[in-house]
């Protein structure tokens, strides 16, 4: 016959096997980004941008918080609260976070969500943080239109400069062009370079399209 307190003690040894093996196998949250929305590598300075992440919880926990821990340029840490539209997280639920970044620069982020069933962070734990770079769009155009001036005037004349005076006989103003050739592919590989970051493949379908623009007017001009 069993005693009473030993039944007892089978009980809770029982009942604490049944919890663990609940726990076990309890769905993990998960927080990932969307293939048609992944998050941004460059923002516009000024422009507040938006991360969107989606939160999946097949068990249905609710969400309690969620923050993106992000370092600024110059080591100053801020948080930025997350929004959610619904709780519906077995379907999966987006979650936005959106606030100013004034800094140029490259900044790093870490998104934490919190729901009844514990934390989950994106990127995951041991994983290199998330880093998006703040452009400063003035300063690229500058840039791109000191380059351009560079490679579009002051490497040609120098080309023909040396070449007239190194060989007379010869045809400075064939140098000259080649090096106009040369310029018009560096001031579009540099005008790729500086936008590609803000403005995506618009960058790159400019930058080829007005270098081919341009060596189209060279070769067409007719030699005087």
């Amino acid at each position: 016959m069993i005693r009473p307190k030993v039944f007892n003690v089978f009980l809770y040894a029982l009942l604490a096997a049944f919890l663990s093996c609940g726990a076990a196998f309890a769905a993990e949250p998960t927080l990932e980004t969307k293939t048609a929305d992944p998050l941004p590598v460059s923002v516009k300075e000024k422009e507040p941008p938006t991360f969107t992440l989606v939160f999946k919880d097949a068990d249905g926990d609710r969400i309690k918080s969620a923050l993106m821990r992000v370092r600024t340029p110059g080591g100053v840490d801020i948080t930025i609260p997350g929004k959610s539209v619904s709780n519906d997280t077995t379907n999966g639920v987006d979650i936005t976070w959106s606030g100013r970044v004034d800094e140029p620069g490259t900044y790093t982020a870490t998104f934490v969500v919190s729901s009844t069933d514990g934390e989950v962070l994106y990127p995951a734990q041991g994983q290199e943080p998330y880093r998006f770079t703040v452009e400063n769009l003035p300063i690229k155009w500058g840039i791109f239109a000191g380059g351009t001036l560079v490679s579009l005037l002051f490497l040609p004349y120098l080309t023909y400069v040396l070449f007239r005076s190194m060989n007379q006989r010869g045809d400075p103003s064939g140098a000259a062009r080649g090096a106009l050739l040369l310029g018009i592919l560096l001031s579009a590989a540099l005008f790729i370079f500086l936008f590609a970051g803000p403005y995506g493949p618009l960058a790159f379908g400019i930058g080829i399209i007005a270098a081919l623009a341009g060596i189209v007017m060279v070769l067409t001009q007719k030699r005087r």
